[in-house]
């Protein structure tokens, strides 16, 4: 009788390892410096490379732990970092105290920032801002969405920013009247049109053609799929700290893989395909389609508008 080699290449435990699962994910935002911190050093968080990386730092002892970590283990040279300085206090003493070092920094609109006041004092200094971005933070939300890019553009011309990060409530766009279309699509193409012809134009988000799948890891180590910490999709890393793919629940592991698995040949946008993917978020495909695959289509709307047209007709 011959002799048959088996070698057996797939294990049911290797399905889950709680020290990868959160590097699993493309765009990992901390509610805190400090879960972060307590994530890395218990080994459950590492830096992945072509992923980005929210840290909120609140006091100047964050700032300088962060600035301690990036010079020991140049994280900063793998991943795409951005500093989410959550107060004007801790802005200032941030943009007076930066190193030549490769991280971006992003506020709440809210905080107003002149950039001019800190370029003619050299701060930061040529090499940072050539190498790194200085984001404002807004929501767009219907009703309200003409006021907030009408926001972006007198910002970009009052504070000389022109990186800024949406988080775009696709929820509250479901109230929006078919006629009303016409309206968001002025709106959009007024941003755009703006930026035309100008040397510094506006750019808004992370630009990739790549799927992005979000993370949002908040103080108690639960995983959210975005801020809002709706339990819609919730994923508690504490709970199955110790255990693997035999042992985990199977609602739980299906749940965490079904996310983490997700590849763009399943995706199903309302249009062609996917301009970029920073607009699609995968909270709010689960939310208005009951499942993550299937893109809104106010989703794909933004995504269409935003990045292929000048404008939406045609």
């Amino acid at each position: 009788m011959k002799e048959i080699n088996f070698e057996r290449k797939f294990f049911i435990k290797n399905l889950y390892n709680p020290k990868f699962v959160i590097s699993s994910f493309d765009i990992v935002e901390f509610e805190s410096f400090g879960v972060f911190r307590e994530l890395v050093e218990n080994s459950l968080y590492h830096f992945v490379k072509n992923t980005l990386v929210v840290i909120p730092i609140e006091t100047e002892i964050e700032y300088k732990a962060i600035l301690q970590v990036f010079e020991v283990t140049k994280a900063n040279d793998v991943a795409t970092i951005i500093l989410y300085i959550k107060n004007s206090n801790i802005l200032d003493f941030v943009m007076k105290n930066l190193k030549d070092l490769k991280f971006q920094i992003m506020i709440d609109f809210e905080i107003p920032c002149m950039l001019f006041s800190y370029w003619r004092k050299g701060e930061p200094s040529e090499k940072w801002i050539s190498n790194n971005r200085f984001y404002k933070r807004i929501k767009i939300s219907y009703p309200e969405y003409e006021k907030q890019i009408n926001r972006i553009i007198n910002t970009c011309g009052a504070e000389n920013i022109r990186f800024f990060w949406t988080d775009i409530d696709y929820e509250s766009f479901n109230d929006m009247k078919f006629g009303e279309m016409k309206d968001l699509a002025f709106s959009l193409n007024h941003l755009k049109e703006y930026t035309i012809g100008k040397q510094q134009p506006i750019v808004l988000n992370y630009k990739t053609q790549r799927l992005l799948k979000r993370i949002f890891v908040a103080n108690d180590w639960k995983l959210y799929l975005n801020n809002l910490k709706d339990d819609i999709w919730c994923f508690d890393l504490k709970e199955h700290l110790e255990d693997d793919g035999c042992s985990m629940d199977k609602v739980e592991i299906n749940k965490l893989r079904m996310y983490i698995d997700l590849k763009p040949e399943v995706m199903n946008p309302y249009f062609i395909k996917v301009y970029d993917w920073f607009y699609i978020d995968f909270y709010y495909n689960l939310k208005l389609e009951k499942t993550f695959n299937h893109i809104p289509l106010i989703s794909s709307v933004f995504d269409r508008w935003m990045t292929h047209y000048g404008y939406p007709i045609g």
